[in-house]
């Protein structure tokens, strides 16, 4: 009984990382056919590195390892209405710091290209591209910490065990993530 329980979740996991990569492989059919090999696609790649940076910087790394442990904590001193306030406010305080930090990578597009791709400011047209894609793109920051807060707000009124498997599984599939990156 054990082994078949092992053996389904093992083909459930090894199916959804075969869809992944499938879609994936879709995913970068498409970019290749609409963004071509050039300036655009550069660009396009440039910008959409440098908020997906910060967001496994904010939203999949440290954050989640400092707060959870944190909150964790708080929740089993604490009654519930202290706990829903220490988790407003520590919510409030991140949309404010996101809020911030976003406007600052809007405002300092033309810096963080220059220290991400130095190579673009040699070619003008790639460089006022990827600074024009980035001020697109870093919003993208705010929205994504902002459904991970909204998230983390649910998931923290849900009971500690869903709590902790849902912390597990995010850990899983960001290290399934790194190591696909590190083999492709």
């Amino acid at each position: 009984m054990v082994l078949h329980k092992m053996f389904r979740s093992t083909m459930t996991v090894s199916l959804m990382t075969l869809l992944s990569r499938i879609t994936g492989l879709i995913r970068d059919i498409a970019f290749a056919q609409f963004l071509g090999s050039g300036l655009v696609a550069d660009a396009f790649f440039v910008a959409f590195r440098i908020p997906n940076f910060f967001r496994r910087i904010f939203a999949e790394g440290a954050f989640s390892a400092g707060f959870v442990p944190v909150y964790a904590e708080y929740e089993s001193r604490y009654p519930a209405p202290q706990v829903r306030v220490f988790l407003d406010l520590m919510l409030g305080r991140l949309a404010l710091i996101l809020l911030l930090f976003t406007l600052l990578g809007v405002l300092g597009a033309p810096w963080l290209v220059r220290i991400i791709a130095p190579g673009f400011v040699e070619h003008a047209d790639k460089y006022a591209a990827t600074v024009d894609a980035l001020r697109f793109t870093f919003p993208y920051l705010t929205q994504r910490l902002w459904t991970h807060c909204g998230l983390l707000s649910r998931i923290f009124s849900l009971s500690r065990w869903l709590l902790w498997r849902v912390e597990f599984s995010i850990r899983v599939v960001d290290l399934q993530s790194r190591q696909s990156r590190r083999f492709s």
